[in-house]
């Protein structure tokens, strides 16, 4: 195996990506005949390509991991090429993507797994033989985004030309970019970047009936696209993927949506939306909505009839067009639920998502729905795995507010905890549940450092203290404190004066940011010890607190804290 993988190396000429993703290719072959069946169809390729030189060599490496992939995944593969160069995708909508062309089987499912989770393990697939670039998420488990390498991103266009996968129009250039992704006009996806003042419609009417996903990506587009797309949209019978990004101009989305009747997802991302047609509900094979606008949205009160509905992303702000709350009582098959406000949904109807794994949910200037949604979160005959909850009221003051805000803390599925509103006293830690991994307080007026009992947290990963949540002068963290923090942020704590950090806490931390202390005198010594720290950002502190850590023109006095930190910023 060693000489095998000497000889097989030599063609990556060096590149440390060719010579990865041979790695992640052999770390599937188990035997030596295996990796002898690699060698020979190695030298087979090269022999292919003789005589282009190394960049030839390479591309064949490279090449040959995509053939070597089963046929389920080089469809995931090649999806790639529907994204711009460069773009970040989002790990979860990646997933469903996938489910909504059908490309992974329902087969694929274990027992106790979700069709998001076959997907995670095909990404997973992929990224092990260094084929796609992941971000793990850092506390919670699983990948958090992806996007592929330059020289990846040529071989997926290459592949998905000769597999006529997809079709890219670039209309923000004088030329159609097509012949870099298709050879004709039946491939089944289009990914098209809109022209400034985009009004054409640049898909041919020949293409219509062929067409299974769009991209529409308006980013940089000023004109009412929308308008000239009216005509248009109902005539794509077969789409099973729409997805509008950047869209700035529009006020409603075409009523012809309706006439999509295959649409299994369907996304507003980023874009200003203002209203939805009522024609929506009859999208009945719809699997993802994703409503995240910029904007207010006004919804009609029809979801509730998207029976098939499995994931949910609701805007932050929003409206329903009878001014009722939003019904969301038919949606027994949903597993993601994001943005659900108790101000505008009905928190009883959550007694009927029993199929539920994700929850974001929030609840504005009173509590009398905090014991349904601690109810739901705590019931133990659902599925739900994971739940974040966001909290704006005036205070958790009185014995039966305290009881209650204890009640939740010790909620095992609350993963992330977001409270804005006076706190008389924080809770001890032993009421604080061990899965809890973020944590956001504003406005708490807490009178005892805080960092005493979150400190003990074993988990705690994310921490923010906003506007004065510690009214106190001075904070302390022990030795062996906060064991899993990663980002930690100090905004507004107006009357802190010093900061201490004993030898050996926060181990982990990798970020941090303090902004708006302007008492603070310095920071603290025990920096110096946490090597770990990447990125210190200091942002609205007095120059003199800021002029000590400047290393330019002589060193400060207390630069010698941040020596190791690789990316300091001081605004």
């Amino acid at each position: 195996m060693e000489k095998l993988g000497k000889e097989m190396v030599g063609p990556c000429c060096g590149l440390p990506l060719a010579i990865l993703v041979l790695g992640g290719l052999l770390i599937t072959k188990h035997t030596l005949r295996d990796w002898q069946r690699v060698y020979e169809n190695i030298n087979w390729y090269l022999a292919r390509g003789r005589g282009h030189g190394q960049q030839q060599s390479v591309n064949d490496v490279l090449a040959f991991s995509y053939h070597d992939l089963p046929y389920q995944f080089k469809q995931c593969f090649l999806y790639f090429a529907n994204f711009p160069e460069d773009f970040e995708i989002e790990a979860e909508k990646l997933y469903q993507f996938w489910l909504a062309e059908g490309i992974i089987s329902q087969d694929e499912r274990a027992e106790e797994e979700t069709m998001m989770d076959v997907a995670e393990r095909y990404l997973a697939e992929l990224a092990q033989r260094c084929m796609v670039q992941v971000n793990v998420k850092e506390t919670a488990g699983g990948f958090k985004n992806c996007r592929l390498h330059d020289l990846m991103r040529d071989l997926c266009i290459s592949k998905a030309k000769d597999e006529n996968f997809t079709k890219v129009i670039d209309s923000r250039h004088e030329r159609r970019v097509t012949e870099l992704y298709a050879s004709s006009n039946t491939a089944r996806r289009v990914s098209v970047y809109l022209e400034t003042n985009g009004t054409n419609f640049p898909v041919a009417c020949s293409e219509y009936n062929h067409i299974r996903s769009a991209f529409f990506y308006a980013i940089d587009c000023k004109g009412d696209f929308l308008q000239h797309m009216k005509s248009h949209l109902g005539s794509f019978k077969l789409l099973r993927v729409l997805d509008l990004q950047g869209f700035h101009y529009p006020d409603e989305l075409p009523k012809a949506i309706g006439d999509l009747i295959h649409l299994r997802y369907l996304s507003l991302s980023y874009s200003q939306f203002k209203k939805l047609p009522s024609s929506l509900g009859k999208l009945i094979f719809l699997e993802t909505l994703d409503l995240e606008a910029d904007t207010t949205l006004e919804i009609p009160n029809v979801i509730w009839k998207l029976g098939r509905l499995n994931h949910l992303y609701l805007p932050s702000n929003f409206l329903t067009q009878d001014g009722a709350k939003l019904r969301l009582d038919g949606l027994s098959e949903l597993e993601t639920l994001v943005n659900f406000n108790t101000s505008l949904c009905d928190v009883k109807d959550l007694e009927r998502l029993t199929n539920l794994r994700k929850l974001r949910a929030a609840i504005k200037d009173n509590l009398d729905d905090l014991p349904n949604i601690i109810k739901y979160i705590s019931f133990t005959q659902n599925h739900l795995r994971r739940s974040s909850l966001s909290i704006s009221c005036p205070q958790f003051c009185s014995d039966a507010e305290l009881s209650l805000l204890r009640t939740l803390l010790g909620c095992h599925r609350l993963y992330k905890l977001s409270i804005r509103g006076h706190i008389a006293k924080l809770p001890e830690y032993y009421h604080f549940s061990s899965s809890i991994a973020k944590i956001a307080f504003k406005a708490s007026a807490l009178s005892e450092d805080p960092m005493a009992t979150l400190e003990k947290l074993p988990k705690l990963s994310s921490l923010t203290l906003y506007d004065s949540t510690y009214i106190g002068e001075e904070m302390v963290c022990l030795t062996k404190g906060f064991p899993r923090l990663l980002y930690l942020k100090l905004w507004g704590l107006s009357n802190l004066e010093t900061w201490r950090i004993g030898e050996g806490a926060m181990p982990k931390l990798t970020r941090l940011v303090i902004a708006h202390c302007g008492k603070l005198e310095m920071l603290p010594d025990g920096l110096k010890f946490i090597t770990t720290l990447q990125k210190l950002n200091v942002r609205w502190m007095p120059d003199g607190f800021k002029n000590r850590l400047r290393a330019a023109d002589g060193e400060g006095e207390d630069f010698y804290k941040v020596r190791h930190v690789p990316d300091i910023k001081l605004d």
